[in-house]
């Protein structure tokens, strides 16, 4: 058949065959024949040592078994003229963008002096490796160039493509976030999370998924996100902005769960055989049915799809019977590509080739990167199952079978034919790959002993300074030099330079941007830097006064105040802005955290007072005049339920509604209940005067100025003629120590830290009778640690009022700095390790940090001239937790 094929397909009175090295299967057949039956010429190259020109490369041993096959058939005639000796030139650069912007400059530099574009030559092993640096460069330097066989970048519509064959192949079992990225849609990351939140991770669970029971009272369905702040109260109302919880409307989700229903009943009723017009039909339905996509429309309105399909049925006979996995994986190879932006233009221009695209083409100038071990030559490996020894043997029967370590015979005669295609020869290799890693020398080069300048010592960036540069190049050569007169002026123009038509002016953005950096990190080399420097500016936490309407700051209640003497920026962030650390939608089941814990303890401990007396007041003044009610502990049963309905709640308000998630919620919670059980109703029922009391605690100090503020009880009783206001905690205490000496001092550096002041509040909210006091729930502690108790005494209100004087004005003059660093200590705060606001912190900026050190204690030393009334607040804030009982107090972070 194939010498059929050629004596009909090439009537031709001559055939010249080039470009071949080895060839095996039908394609050895067809050179054979065309040999036997045309008058041939065939030109096997065999390309000179490039360490000796005068010799061939050892590599020509790839092309001796084709040379044998055809000088069977015709006497083969050499040609060994010894080609000119190359110019070669080797460049080591830091990064693969480095290596491909010094090969984009001296193309520029070739054009400039007017040498034909397609006489240039770009080759690399596997183009890949740098096609986005070559899309940068080139186009940033104006340089017109083409690729064979090579795509760009991955488009938008290349990324619904993939996630679209991923759902072909994995049907119901594919994650819901492939399944919405191939239907889009404008809510697809909303209703991810969503989906995520209710344990619907795959395609099945979506369409399973029953949604009437998930929604609030509202039809919405509460996502473990907040919105940012509400709408400020109306003209002469006074009050805070509410803080908004993100919701998905209950519509949106009934329409997932329709589509994915459809989906798998469309996927069940698919055919397994059929012809492709069979298969085309029903994917077309699956389409328009599980994915909403409009008839005809395709993807993003570009129709790949369509095209694909036309494809195939022009490729495919009408009746072939195929599997719908078959039909699935030529849809999948005719979309592979489709995606893509090409990479340069139609043909002209500088030729971008790999090395298979490369071979037997000759250029004026040739530039050969990724000269890297692993990459030039490419890795070569026996095939574990049928390895060389045992091909070698099969020879006699396959001759056609190839030895893969021939690989290295190959890879050795592609770099010498390559180094022989131009009298102009750059060698380029990177130190560093993309992931960071260092990369050695190709051992082709190291051969040649032309890699001497390893490794490469001048960084990139610098040498922009002198050669021609974009924009771009300008500004970011003037940022690693540390110039910032013209910056300005220089963003300006890269902005223009990459968005010419953008909806804010270049300029603007240069200045905004210029000024920001002098206000982050101001330049100690100038006068305006070194004064910038010993103050603090916005970036700081210095968000001004309260205004008169619609701030978020409310009344500064006792809970809030220590989390202000503790980090007044993470409570700014997580009190006032409602910032929260966004869950990944990608992560397994969530974890019950401290603060969903000690929400939920505390719930059930106000149901179980509030289901034995509804009435119980809540504001301080009606739970003092009312009497008593005894609260008995709920039974075993009545407990259970009221467990599993408030761990139901708590989980729907957290946005958390994986199956089965509230009922791992009750069973963490459990034993924290038994203590409080043993603890306080041991000895039967509890005299209760109020739930959730809130008051206000008023002292006055040693100077007769007095202070107050705001508090939350969980419980008031009445213990004879004494009142004790009671908190639980499910954290940990701190060691108090055992002698009274040891322990009232550790008591008052805990409320002049924030430690203990909401004990001190409520002991100072009934000074003859109150007693505050902590009782921690933890299962593991000795009884001797559950409490932790204070009375209305002298020294807690001194000290009670010298906080609350500090933390208050912190709070009404908008002093919310990020506490960086320990008062008393060059070291960070442990808590700084696990805060969940810490990306939007300066946290881990060394400079910001030494400088904001630097400025306190300037300041306390009375160096840093007068100080204005937030910056002697920062100060006076500055040093409370020097007053805290060992260390920074980490045990109650989950209270």
């Amino acid at each position: 058949l194939v010498r059929a094929a050629a004596e009909r397909v090439l009537p031709a009175r001559a055939v010249v065959v080039h470009g071949f090295a080895e060839a095996t299967g039908l394609a050895a057949d067809l050179l054979e024949a065309i040999t036997l039956r045309c008058p041939t010429t065939t030109i096997l190259d065999e390309p000179p040592d490039p360490a000796d020109p005068t010799r061939p490369d050892l590599g020509v041993v790839f092309a001796a078994r084709l040379r044998e096959r055809l000088a069977r058939h015709a006497p083969l005639e050499v040609w060994d003229e010894t080609p000119p000796p190359a110019s070669r030139e080797v460049y080591a650069g830091v990064s693969v963008d480095d290596e491909v912007r010094w090969t984009a400059e001296q193309m520029r530099t070739l054009l400039d002096a007017g040498v034909c574009p397609e006489r240039i030559g770009v080759v690399c092993r596997n183009l890949d490796e740098v096609a986005m640096e070559v899309e940068r460069h080139f186009s940033r330097l104006g340089i017109p160039y083409s690729s064979e066989g090579a795509s760009g970048s991955l488009l938008p519509v290349g990324r619904r493509l993939a996630a679209l064959v991923e759902v072909l192949r994995r049907g119901e079992a594919v994650s819901v976030d492939a399944w919405l990225l191939a239907g889009g849609g404008e809510e697809s990351a909303e209703l991810g999370l969503a989906l995520r939140a209710c344990g619907a991770g795959k395609l099945a669970q979506l369409a399973s998924l029953a949604v009437e029971p998930l929604l609030d009272g509202g039809g919405y369905l509460p996502l473990p996100l907040r919105r940012g702040l509400g709408e400020a109260p109306a003209d002469g109302e006074d009050g805070p902005a509410p803080l908004l919880r993100q919701r998905l409307p209950g519509a949106v989700l009934r329409e997932a769960v329709r589509r994915a229903q459809a989906w798998c009943q469309g996927a069940a009723a698919w055919p397994a055989q059929g012809e492709l017009a069979v298969h085309v039909e029903c994917w077309r339905r699956l389409a328009a049915t599980g994915l909403g996509w409009s008839a005809g429309g395709g993807v993003d309105g570009s129709d790949p799809v369509e095209k694909a399909l036309d494809q195939l049925s022009a490729d495919v006979p009408p009746t072939v019977c195929l599997g719908r996995e078959e039909f699935v994986e030529l849809l999948a190879q005719e979309l592979a590509q489709a995606g893509r932006a090409p990479l340069g233009g139609a043909g002209g221009g500088v030729q971008v080739l790999g090395v298979m695209q490369a071979r037997a083409r000759t250029f004026e100038h040739l530039f050969l990167l990724g000269l890297n071990r692993d990459l030039f030559p490419r890795p070569v490996r026996e095939d574990p199952l049928l390895p060389d020894r045992l091909r070698g043997a099969l020879a006699l029967l396959l001759p056609d079978l190839p030895l893969k370590l021939a690989g290295l015979d190959e890879e050795r005669y592609l770099f010498a034919q390559l180094v022989a295609a131009s009298p102009r020869v750059a060698l380029t290799l990177h130190a560093t790959g993309g992931d960071g890693k260092p990369a050695a020398p190709s051992p082709l080069l190291l051969r040649l002993g032309l890699a001497g300048n390893w490794p490469p010592r001048e960084e990139g960036g610098r040498r922009w300074l002198s050669t021609p540069a974009t924009a771009l190049e300008h500004a970011v050569a003037a940022g690693l030099a540390g110039e910032r007169q013209h910056l300005a002026a220089l963003l300006a123009l890269a902005r223009q330079e990459a968005c010419p038509e953008g909806s804010v002016p270049a300029q603007v953005l240069g200045r905004v941007r210029a000024a920001i950096l002098a206000e982050w990190d101001p330049d100690p080399r100038g006068a305006e830097g070194r004064v910038r420097r010993r103050a603090l500016g916005p970036y700081f936490g210095f968000v001004g006064p309260r205004s008169a309407l619609g701030d978020p700051r409310g009344e500064l209640f006792a809970s809030v105040a220590a989390g202000m003497v503790s980090c007044p920026w993470q409570t700014f962030l997580e009190r006032l802005l409602g910032l929260a650390d966004p869950p990944d939608p990608l992560a397994g089941v969530p974890a019950v955290d401290a603060r969903l814990l000690g929400v939920l303890v505390h719930r059930v401990l106000e149901q179980v007072c509030r289901r034995a007396a509804p009435h119980l007041p809540r504001s301080l003044a009606e739970a003092l005049s009312s009497q008593p009610v005894a609260v008995p502990w709920p039974e075993e049963d009545e407990l259970d339920a009221l467990l599993e309905e408030v761990s139901a709640l708590t989980a729907r308000e957290a946005g958390l509604l994986w199956p089965g998630f509230p009922l791992v919620l009750k069973e963490v919670a459990r034993p924290y209940l038994g203590v409080a059980q043993a603890c306080e109703w041991g000895r039967g029922a509890v005299a209760v005067c109020g739930v959730e009391v809130e008051g206000e605690a008023s002292a006055v100090d040693g100077r007769g100025r007095p202070q107050s503020l705001r508090f939350r009880a969980d419980r008031l009783d009445r213990c004879g003629d004494r009142v004790v206001f009671t908190d639980y905690k499910t954290g940990r205490p701190q060691d108090l120590g055992v002698k009274r000496d040891t322990r009232h001092d550790r008591l008052a550096r805990g409320i002049a830290s924030g430690h203990y002041l909401q004990a001190a509040a409520y002991a100072l909210a009934e000074p003859r009778a109150g007693r505050g006091r902590y009782l921690y729930l933890a299962p593991d502690l000795e009884d001797a640690e559950r409490v932790v108790e204070l009375a209305g005494e002298e020294w807690v209100a001194d000290t009670f009022c010298a906080t609350v004087e500090t933390v208050q004005g912190a709070w009404e003059e908008g002093v919310f700095f990020p506490r960086l660093v320990e008062p008393d200590r060059d070291t960070e705060p442990r808590k700084c390790s696990y805060c969940l606001v810490a990306p939007a912190c300066l946290r881990g900026e060394s400079g910001v940090r030494l400088r904001l050190r630097e400025w306190v204690h300037s300041a306390a030393r009375g160096g840093a001239g007068t100080a204005s009334r937030p910056e002697e607040l920062l100060i006076s804030l500055w040093y409370l937790p020097k007053g805290g009982a060992g260390g920074s107090g980490e045990g109650e972070e989950g209270a």
